[in-house]
């Protein structure tokens, strides 16, 4: 950051995301990647050791009405993960 005021400035500066486009709807492979595969197991294994996780529940809600998806149900749930009714010992060993 020394080079830069701040982060956002960082990021306008890094080499890698020049010429990176924002997604044009919200089905762009992004939101299904970062949501699906990113936000869904981090918050259905969070409530699976008993962690509430109401920011990314609020991101994941917010993505499903945009794209008309369920991201909650379509997503890598603890259940698909193997994790529902491990106790938190267990889910630790696992990842």
């Amino acid at each position: 950051l020394s080079e830069y005021k701040d982060l956002y400035e960082l990021i306008q500066h890094n080499a890698p995301y020049k010429g990176v486009k924002p997604p044009k709807n919200p089905g762009h492979r992004f939101m299904v990647e970062d949501v699906a595969c990113g936000l869904v197991p981090l918050a259905s294994v969070g409530h699976a050791m008993g962690i509430e996780t109401p920011v990314m529940d609020s991101f994941i809600r917010i993505a499903s009405i945009c794209s008309g998806r369920d991201y909650a149900t379509e997503g890598r749930t603890a259940e698909k993960l193997g994790m529902a009714g491990k106790s938190v010992e267990e889910i630790y060993k696992m990842i």
